[in-house]
């Protein structure tokens, strides 16, 4: 591939004369350039070929973008540190001693609340802003700047209006004869039965998606 794109760039050579040159397939010489392009933006084979080139052509030479320079480069008594890009990583399970601590904390929140608001309902939400699709292979987590070796959950990110929200709530009462005026929505176990037919109906839907394909295709 060194070599291919080496001819291609630097000799000017066709895919013809490289052929008769390495030995190997016009058309696989043309795919291995095109692929080392393409790779380009990934600062791995064609970064290193860049900077092969440039030293054969002095005039010419790979250069950083100045934001990059400053960010792994730049020092000073504030800034003594390179900042890097990264994702953040999943948090940590529960041990059995942060799930006993969380478990006195509830105690004493209800017996506290109990003794002042006797009716209380607690209510506990998770909300996930989700986006449509995914355009990168990080599983649809975004890259953060932070100094090299901190941790990244102690880092905030730049937060884009979602598409739309996922939240997941839950409720209990302090009170076991707690009347409500308003609608409440009750979430009951699936039974088998119910299980099955949510079962059939995504089958069949499924069905009829490759059915469609199937007729678009023909």
């Amino acid at each position: 591939k060194v070599a291919i794109v080496t001819l291609r760039d630097v000799n000017k050579l066709t895919f013809l004369q490289i052929t008769t040159k390495l030995g190997v397939d016009d058309k696989a010489a043309g795919q291995a350039f095109r692929k080392a392009k393409r790779d380009a933006m990934r600062q791995n084979t064609y970064y290193t070929l860049a900077k092969l080139i440039a030293a054969l052509k002095p005039k010419q030479h790979p250069r950083r973008l100045t934001i990059i320079n400053i960010m792994y480069d730049h020092r000073d008594d504030v800034h003594n540190y390179a900042i890097v890009r990264g994702v953040r990583t999943k948090k940590p399970r529960l041990d059995d001693e942060a799930r006993e601590l969380r478990r006195d904390y509830s105690h004493w929140l209800k017996k506290e609340f109990n003794l002042h608001f006797p009716r209380l309902i607690f209510v506990c939400y998770n909300e996930k802003s989700t986006a449509i699709g995914g355009t990168n292979n990080r599983g649809g987590k975004r890259l953060i700047s932070r100094p090299r070796g901190a941790d990244l959950n102690k880092f905030a990110i730049h937060a884009d209006p979602a598409k739309f929200s996922l939240i997941v709530c839950a409720a209990t009462s302090t009170d076991t004869n707690c009347e409500m005026d308003q609608p409440c929505i009750l979430w009951e176990q699936d039974t088998n039965d119910l299980k099955e037919a949510l079962t059939n109906k995504v089958l069949t839907a499924n069905n009829k998606a490759k059915e469609k394909v199937h007729k678009k295709q023909t």
